[in-house]
């Protein structure tokens, strides 16, 4: 609970997010990133929300250097 939570309380569109489609969409090089957006997924899972995770493709071309 963040300090404007307990300050303010939940607003009541912030308890439910079952009727909540969520795209969690990243790029990872390392894997780093994937973890980070399984996390997300986990917490939006909990509390109601339908979530697909979605990986971008890569979008630029290798970099060629001279006599290849």
């Amino acid at each position: 609970m963040g300090i404007f939570d307990k300050l303010f309380g939940k607003p009541k569109e912030m308890e439910d997010m079952s009727n909540v489609r969520l795209a969690v969409i990243f790029y990872t090089m390392s894997g780093t990133n994937y973890q980070m957006a399984k996390w997300a997924e986990e917490g939006a899972r909990e509390a109601g929300a339908e979530v697909k995770v979605l990986k971008a493709e890569e979008l630029c071309t290798p970099i060629r250097h001279r006599g290849e």
